[in-house]
């Protein structure tokens, strides 16, 4: 398990994932590398928690900030990582899976989501809103997905019992926020989880279920286009 982040002039690579290091110790760790010559300028422990859910775990790179987040639960982590520091700088809100390559963060609270900037120097309120349609219930799996465009998120609400998995139920919301568009629901399902994936340009949005294939346009909030 292994997510990884390109400086935005390509000069260094920083990795997030679960590491097994020279003197037999394993735990989540940051890492910078050399992309050219394979070189490893530094690495950071992260945390050694087995359990730290992989769906929520978010990364996010910025060329000197990196930010790890290990759940909607668990405080996360900010890391200077300029090669001659590489060092962990602070924990922050507990954040999740919805991290953006150039540091924006989904924070769900409850029925309410919130899009915040992760670097530390200007942590600021950028979009929030509220989700509608959403169960009474307190516990949730919450993962999301930023477009690459990052005008556009893909958020998940889980609920149900989670050792079987067919007894969940999911609702799957979009945020076209670069939009100025409300979160839309636009596929909820019972059973497996659905795939889903945003096009190259960010303009559609494709889900698998088991009602099959369904296209969906991120610059309307949501508009079915094709099935």
């Amino acid at each position: 398990f292994w997510k990884q982040r390109f400086s935005r002039d390509g000069k260094t690579l920083a990795t997030f994932g679960w590491v097994t290091h020279e003197n037999g110790l394993s735990g989540w760790t940051v890492e910078l590398w050399e992309p050219r010559t394979g070189e490893r300028l530094c690495d950071v422990a992260a945390s050694s928690d087995v359990h730290i859910p992989r769906l929520f775990a978010g990364f996010a790179f910025d060329g000197g900030t990196a930010a790890v987040c290990l759940g909607s639960r668990t405080p996360g982590l900010l890391f200077d990582l300029r090669s001659d520091l590489c060092r962990r700088i602070q924990r922050t809100e507990p954040c999740n899976s919805a991290s953006s390559g150039s540091g924006l963060r989904l924070r769900f609270r409850k029925s309410t989501v919130t899009i915040k900037t992760l670097n530390p120097g200007r942590r600021v309120v950028l979009h929030e809103a509220s989700v509608p349609g959403l169960p009474s219930q307190a516990a949730a799996k919450e993962a999301a997905q930023f477009a690459d465009d990052e005008r556009s998120v893909l958020m998940t609400f889980t609920y149900g019992t989670w050792a079987t998995p067919k007894e969940e139920e999911h609702f799957i919301y979009l945020w076209s926020f670069g939009y100025r568009l409300e979160p839309q629901l636009i596929v909820n399902i019972k059973g497996t989880l659905p795939e889903f994936s945003f096009s190259a340009d960010s303009m559609l949005l494709g889900t698998t279920a088991s009602e099959g294939v369904v296209i969906w346009d991120v610059a309307s909030g949501g508009k079915q286009v094709a099935r």
